[in-house]
């Protein structure tokens, strides 16, 4: 492994992550028609159970699982700047590979055994102050982190604290509204919101999320328990970026 003295960076953002009613006449238009008009629609479907016992089962479900796919998106600034990330790992981050991105900005994150490892494009390394000079060393390298910056790219890679930040000032007796969807391919699901930004859609059969919002972020789930175990980069494609 080459080593060298590198300011370590990071890419932590803090993520803050219908009916359809239907009337009808009879095929003649006659004064049946109207009376059928006017009778009571169909009641939308909704879950056997509150949101605030689904929203605690998804949690009590998260718990149970090692790993998962994650698509996150969310909002770092009053511009409207759009952070975002693509997460294959373990839920506690502990084993990940991430891509994250910020306009031109991009960096691969590989997390094993405790150590972080960095791989970044030009306008992200020079964003965080690396020189052309030092951006040549690096190039298309993989650069190890300190643990300091490791704990900080944990907050925005790791799917528990994207989560955690989801759902901590969540009052979910506001998320009170419920209705039964389904999925691209038919399957059904529980939709939960609070009517306004916030939306929770778990599969009722794993009772694990499909997806969530609060409006200035948003996250989607699949493959649950179905990650593969990251390697750590090889070594002569590594530099040792901690300063040590």
């Amino acid at each position: 492994m080459r080593k060298m003295r590198l300011t370590a960076v990071v890419m932590a953002g803090i993520l803050a992550v219908g009916g359809l009613a239907g009337c009808g006449s009879d095929e003649n238009g006659s004064a049946d028609g109207a009376s059928a008009s006017s009778a009571t629609p169909t009641p939308t479907p909704t879950p056997s159970v509150a949101p605030e016992t689904a929203l605690q089962q998804m949690n009590d479900a998260i718990a149970q699982v090692s790993s998962v796919h994650v698509v996150g998106s969310w909002r770092i600034d009053q511009e409207g700047t759009m952070r975002n990330a693509d997460i294959l790992g373990t839920v506690d981050g502990s084993n990940v590979y991430a891509m994250v991105t910020e306009d031109d900005r991009s960096a691969e994150i590989v997390v094993v055994d405790g150590t972080t490892y960095v791989r970044g494009n030009e306008a992200y390394w020079t964003a965080n102050g690396i020189t052309s000079e030092q951006y040549e060393f690096i190039k298309d390298k993989w650069v190890k982190v300190g643990a300091e910056d490791s704990e900080r790219l944990g907050k925005s890679t790791a799917p528990s604290a994207l989560i955690d930040l989801v759902m901590a000032d969540l009052d979910t007796s506001t998320v009170n509204r419920a209705s039964v969807g389904s999925t691209e391919d038919g399957a059904e699901t529980w939709v939960f919101s609070d009517g306004h930004n916030t939306e929770f859609v778990i599969d009722p059969d794993t009772k694990l999320p499909i997806s969530m919002t609060d409006g200035a972020s948003t996250l989607t789930f699949d493959r649950w328990d179905d990650v593969p175990v990251h390697e750590p980069p090889a070594a002569e494609e590594t530099v040792d970026g901690t300063g040590g």
